[in-house]
């Protein structure tokens, strides 16, 4: 069985990634995340996107791919689902 999550991530990383199980979830999350940038005197909001990303089933093999191959090896899928400006 392969793992989905949904990740919120920022311009060359600046925020952390974070994982949600549900769209409205991570939805939420970035929503709630820009109230408080917003808030915050001499803040302002960057670009955010919201990520759907799906791993490999976990086997020897894939770990192994993850370990000497890096994440890119142990990736199935990754889309952009929206992106917050």
């Amino acid at each position: 069985m392969s793992t989905k999550a949904v990740t919120i991530a920022g311009p060359i990383q600046v925020f952390p990634i974070f994982s949600f199980a549900t769209k409205i979830g991570a939805r939420e999350a970035i929503y709630e995340l820009r109230e408080n940038v917003e808030s915050e005197e001499n803040e302002e909001w960057s670009l955010m996107q919201l990520e759907k990303i799906e791993t490999l089933p976990i086997s020897k093999e894939s770990i192994l791919a993850l370990l000497n191959d890096g994440m890119g090896a142990f990736v199935k899928s990754y889309d952009v689902i929206e992106i917050f400006d």
